[in-house]
């Protein structure tokens, strides 16, 4: 069993297009899993799949430390792709079937013990050939940028960050380094930053 003890994680929620996603799972010769799907906002819209891409710095885990980027959606096996009654990721969260379960479609990682970690829980797997995860500084921007097997370009961007409760606490009380004194659980809220 794999434990994670410390990280910092970006999780951006939402949806993709449809067609794409299925194309894309079947590339991998699965033919069970089916992505969950929003309800039309209006109209003739074209359908759309829940999405969820993850990218973190897991500094303290059973196996070491790593860094990982994680493509994932809310999946059932059936015939054909399920369309909920809600339009947003967080609308559809309460609306979940319970064959509901979290697809793990692909992982780029930055260390080879982390591959193959999770290429041993079936997660289709591949090494980094760059993975950058920048900590806030004191403007609180949180830049990453990975790069897959050759150099593709696998996701880049940052985020602007508020510090989580406890490094707000450790800031206020004039602390030390809020990084280091947070909560090895805290997470960060993020707001885009424009480019």
């Amino acid at each position: 069993q794999h434990a994670i003890y410390e990280a910092e994680v970006l999780q951006f929620i939402g949806t993709a297009d449809v067609d794409a996603a299925v194309h894309a799972l079947r590339s991998t010769g699965d033919q069970r899993w089916q992505p969950l799907l929003t309800a039309p906002r209006s109209s003739g819209e074209h359908r759309r799949a829940l999405i969820s891409v993850g990218v973190g710095d897991f500094t303290n885990t059973s196996s070491g430390p790593y860094r990982e980027l994680a493509i994932a959606f809310p999946a059932c096996e059936a015939s054909e792709p399920l369309e909920l009654g809600c339009n947003t990721f967080s609308a559809c969260q309460s609306q979940l079937p319970d064959c509901a379960h979290t697809y793990m479609f692909q992982s780029v990682v930055s260390h080879e013990a982390a591959l193959w970690l999770a290429r041993g829980m079936g997660v289709d797997a591949r090494l980094a050939s760059k993975f950058s995860f920048g900590r806030p500084s004191k403007d609180n921007v949180l830049s990453f940028s990975v790069r897959g097997p050759g150099g593709t370009e696998a996701i880049e961007g940052a985020v602007e960050t508020r510090p989580s409760m406890s490094e707000a606490y450790v800031a206020k009380s004039g602390g030390g380094d809020a990084d280091h004194n947070a909560d090895s659980t805290s997470s960060r809220e993020a707001a885009p930053t424009r480019n």
